[in-house]
């Protein structure tokens, strides 16, 4: 993931627009320093990505109507890709995100291994 996280002018967290698979890792693109945006189906991430959206470093879609959601990503890589000031910023707030964080991380991936 970080290798097209890296090449990638917006990267889209595919896992989380569907409810059966409730999101993917947010953090790898963020620490790429790329807008991300992710559905609304984060049961698996829920507590990053709404620490991330608070900071203003991640992109939620929220409607979980098809055609709402589809119009909603759209509106949002388009913005990613025409307005270079709002794209910076959520891009810097991601990686500030993820460097802030990072200790607190990997501690929970080190949890994750003893059980």
């Amino acid at each position: 993931i970080l290798n097209y996280s890296s090449i990638s002018k917006v990267c889209i967290v595919c896992g989380s627009f569907l409810s059966h698979i409730g999101g993917h890792n947010i953090l790898e693109p963020a620490y790429c320093q790329k807008p991300v945006i992710t559905g609304p189906y984060n049961e698996n991430f829920s507590d990053i990505v709404e620490t991330m959206e608070s900071d203003n470093a991640l992109i939620v879609i929220k409607s979980t109507q098809k055609d709402k959601m589809i119009e909603e990503l759209t509106h949002n890589v388009v913005k990613c890709i025409q307005n270079i000031t709002f794209c910076n910023e959520i891009s810097l707030n991601a990686k500030q995100h993820v460097s802030q964080n990072s200790q607190d991380y990997k501690n929970i991936c080190n949890q994750i291994e003893i059980i």
